[in-house]
């Protein structure tokens, strides 16, 4: 395409401030922005390395220097209610439901590539590409015109997984700038023209796990931690604070156990042994078809059901045009409810979908 304008989704890190650089150094017009999140009102003592931080207004001034210094126009949008609308209050009640939600996943398709993007686009040009630091590519498919989402060169900064649930047409208007750099080479280029963030140290998560902060007392009901047979052996003080396959925090045994399912119905968190982990088929729903123009017939992918899971051969059947069984070819351990799993074909997403539960009687 030859439009020239991008507008790039800066965080004051390295990754970021280098996409923008390298976007400007191959002649496009530039314009940076920021997202806004944090809420005042909350207080709350999250740590300065997430990204919903009592920290932002000093990250934010500290941006807009990096983004003066490159010489590019810089905007700070305000996202509060969005991001609470849409991550935070959709997070906990995954969480009530005794589900593991993925709200990286879905900051970056409503907020960040959503919301973030659309609001800046008033601010700069009525037509703009949108480009971040993350580390993926997109490659435009001759035949079926799409736009695929494809993983990261070299594979251990991969972060297609995150950008899974982002639209077709969101994929269209979208450039990695950093595909086939590694983090030294980034590095390298931010220390290049004297930008003092080279070594900055990286966000961890979107509240440096620190999301509990987010719940009131009456989220923290006590009820029975049961043994696989159904025997209470403990009590736990709330199942927002377990996800399947947690070992952390349960009665002793006398043997290693492991949150197995939690029942949001009745209040309960049920553990076993690491065998009864491990399963073969689950259902996905909320389907983004990325990388397919239809889903309609059963066929072979490999599967990832966690960011840090390697990806494991599954047929994959559709149930609906939201929906579809996935039976892995081997079983896996701890396919937890409420995380996204995403479908590949070898380095291509294919489709993102939340896992809903888990069963071996589907």
């Amino acid at each position: 395409m030859s439009l020239k304008n991008v507008i790039v989704g800066m965080s004051g890190g390295v990754d970021s401030t280098a996409s923008a650089l390298l976007l400007k150094e191959r002649g496009y017009n530039v314009f940076g922005v920021i997202m806004r999140l944090y809420d005042e009102s909350l207080n709350l003592n999250t740590p300065a390395n997430s990204c919903f931080s009592k920290a932002e207004p000093e990250n934010i001034e500290f941006t807009r220097d990096l983004a003066k210094r490159l010489g590019i126009p810089f905007e700070v949008i305000d996202l509060r209610a969005e991001f609470k609308s849409f991550i935070i209050e959709k997070m906990k009640d995954e969480y009530r439901r005794g589900r593991t939600p993925n709200p990286c996943v879905l900051c970056n398709r409503y907020i960040k590539f959503g919301f973030l993007f659309k609001k800046a686009l008033d601010f700069f040009a009525k037509e703009a590409f949108f480009a971040t630091g993350h580390y993926a590519r997109i490659e435009k498919d001759d035949e079926s015109g799409l736009f695929l989402l494809k993983k990261a060169v070299p594979a251990d900064k991969d972060q297609s997984y995150f950008l899974s649930f982002l639209t077709k047409e969101q994929l269209s208007r979208t450039i990695f700038p950093l595909y086939g750099l590694t983090k030294s080479d980034v590095r390298k280029i931010a220390a290049s023209v004297g930008l003092d963030i080279s070594e900055k140290k990286e966000s961890q998560d979107f509240m440096g796990g620190e999301y509990k902060l987010l719940f009131s007392d009456k989220d923290f009901k006590s009820g029975n931690i049961l043994n696989y047979d159904g025997k209470i052996v403990g009590k736990h003080n709330g199942i927002i604070n377990y996800t399947v396959g947690q070992r952390k925090g349960l009665p002793a045994m006398g043997h290693p156990v492991y949150v197995n399912k939690i029942d949001y119905e009745r209040n309960e968190v049920v553990i076993s042994d690491k065998d009864k982990l491990f399963s073969k088929t689950f259902i996905v729903k909320n389907i983004n078809l990325s990388g397919v123009c239809s889903f309609s017939e059963p066929f072979k992918a490999s599967v990832k059901i966690r960011q840090k899971h390697k990806e494991s051969q599954a047929l994959i059947v559709p149930v609906d045009a939201n929906s579809a069984k996935i039976v892995f070819d081997e079983p896996q351990l701890s396919i937890t409810p409420g995380q996204t799993a995403v479908a590949y074909d070898y380095d291509t997403v294919l489709f993102a979908g939340t896992i809903d539960f888990v069963s071996e009687n589907l």
